[in-house]
């Protein structure tokens, strides 16, 4: 009997306990496993705040080569950027004798989280910040009772830097009378000098032409068909030649319109052809393989909301695929998010049932994306990943939304060449980079293999030469990044792989699926170093 052994997977078993001799590296993206090995720079008392809930926890303190980070708890769940009491100070030049005076630090840098802004005194001069002049980022851009922040370690003010030395004191306080540390002075840090592990892995181009490369991409009211902006959208689309894009903001031209744009900068190959659809007021899809359906998802307030889309891959793929792009309400409107995201899971639970507008067949992938501006709830991400319907009067039941009885997962990627994932970013705006834009998607039949947040000022001259790029093109272009995925639709779906399939079935029941996607897969011992035992049904 011969078998089709599953190389990728084993390698990854086998290697899964390779160590690593760098220090583990800190992103900021809203988890905090990377500060397992990081020390706790001070945890306050619990209750030792004058009035009112609001009480600060431990602290932790860490740095790379660009960024001082902080990682911050506390006992009640807030949002660091709206309506909560803390503020920041860092003696930056660890002098107490320069900059603004409290608790006996200098401070040279202040920010108020409620105020979303701050204050820098550079040689004795006050001047007030916003969060792109000292470089902030903070995650998540949710509410929680943990954060973690970066801010630039060069912060250039009359020519020269905020951070002279090694040596920094930091202190927090509270409009209620908490503070950190409690005593006189600062929390004492050092600037390490560590060798870290490298930054996030990316691949600018599909490495493989099994892959399916999708973008999601806000392009800024109909920026993309703007002369101002078109241009710098144009080049990047090209850089990046997706096969499936998913677009927002678009509400002024027709999906024609932006199809033929995009066949312009991509032509197909082999006389293919981009084809496309709109749904809701500023949703497209644009694909080189058929869009068979799409629809207008319920959106709040009877507008149209957002768009699914189910596209025929084949023949690259024996499949179709379930494609929504959204684009749920912005800023305060928390009640018009958790409407539409539970519109999105209603609509993908009637699918996989046969009884909606769109109906799929068993196993078919789903990949949803879109800029979601979740910036209020944690809740509405997580109805997109587990199928928690909130508004279960108006949307019916919960429901497990992966076809193997897990959530979906989130691609979560990270920024070209930083230790952030954020996808929008506005100096103009008080509002430090967030992550609002997502790619969540049905683990059981994809595998992501690449992702990225594309952010061109992060290159040399030299690879944006090679792609007819400067340096502005993604900052001008739009306040979103262009979001990447390249996914792997897995043996059982893939034609290319399907003739490959070497199995004796003389003594095996003929009444057996052998191609099903639905597999037990057992091996053992696991880790193992020398033989094992593999099975599946």
């Amino acid at each position: 009997m011969k078998y089709l052994l599953p190389i990728l997977a084993l390698f990854f078993l086998l290697n899964s306990n390779a160590s690593h001799a760098q220090s583990e590296r800190i992103l900021i993206e809203g988890e905090f496993g990377d500060w397992s090995d990081i020390p706790v720079a001070f945890d306050d008392e619990i209750g030792d705040q004058s009035f009112g809930n609001f009480d600060l926890g431990s602290i932790k303190i860490s740095n790379d080569e660009d960024y001082l980070f902080f990682k911050i708890e506390t006992n009640s769940e807030i949002n660091l950027q709206d309506y909560n009491d803390l503020n920041l100070y860092i003696d930056c030049d660890n002098n107490a004798e320069t900059g603004f005076q409290i608790n006996e630090i200098g401070a040279d840098l202040s920010f108020s989280f409620s105020d979303l802004c701050g204050t820098i005194y550079p040689n004795g001069i006050e001047l007030k910040i916003f969060h792109h002049q000292i470089g902030m980022f903070i995650a998540p851009t949710v509410s929680s009772d943990v954060f973690e922040m970066a801010i630039s370690r060069n912060i250039i003010y009359f020519g020269e830097n905020l951070f002279q030395g090694a040596e920094v004191q930091i202190f927090l306080d509270s409009d209620n009378g908490d503070k950190v540390p409690n005593g006189a002075g600062g929390l004492s840090y050092i600037f390490q000098d560590l060798e870290l592990e490298p930054l996030p892995e990316f691949s600018f181009e599909k490495q493989d032409n099994e892959l399916l490369r999708l973008l999601s991409y806000n392009v800024k009211f109909d920026g993309l068909l703007e002369a101002g902006t078109g241009p710098r959208l144009e080049k990047v689309i090209k850089a990046l030649s997706p096969e499936i894009i998913g677009f927002q903001e678009i509400y002024d031209h027709s999906s024609s319109q932006v199809a033929q744009l995009v066949s312009e900068l991509l032509p197909p190959a082999n006389g293919g052809t981009w084809y496309h659809a709109k749904a809701g007021p500023d949703i497209h899809a644009v694909s080189l393989f058929p869009i068979i359906q799409s629809a207008s998802i319920e959106g709040f307030q009877n507008s149209q909301g957002n768009g699914a889309f189910l596209i025929d891959l084949r023949p690259k793929y024996d499949c179709e695929m379930l494609f929504i792009s959204a684009h749920t309400p912005c800023c305060n409107n928390e009640t018009g998010r958790q409407f539409e995201v539970d519109a999105i899971m209603a609509f993908i639970r009637d699918a996989k049932n046969n009884v909606g507008e769109i109906s799929i067949d068993q196993n078919t992938p789903i990949v949803i994306v879109g800029d979601m501006n979740f910036v209020g709830s944690p809740d509405p991400l997580q109805t997109l990943l587990d199928g928690d319907i909130f508004y279960e009067a108006q949307f019916g039941e919960d429901f497990i939304p992966d076809w193997d009885g897990n959530d979906f997962l989130d691609a979560k990627p990270y920024v070209t060449n930083k230790p952030l994932s954020y996808t929008w970013r506005n100096s103009e705006s008080s509002y430090s980079p967030g992550r609002l834009d997502f790619f969540i998607y049905s683990a059981s039949n994809l595998s992501i293999e690449n992702t990225f947040a594309f952010e061109s000022d992060a290159f040399d001259a030299a690879f944006l030469s090679q792609y007819s790029l400067v340096a502005d093109d993604v900052n001008q272009g739009s306040d979103h990044l262009p979001l990447i995925a390249d996914f792997k639709i897995p043996l059982f779906f893939n034609p290319l792989y399907q003739d490959s399939l070497l199995i004796d079935t003389s003594s095996v029941d003929s009444s057996l699926d052998l191609l099903s996607p639905v597999f037990d897969l057992k091996i053992g011992p696991n880790p193992c170093s020398d033989y094992f035992d593999l099975s599946f049904d």
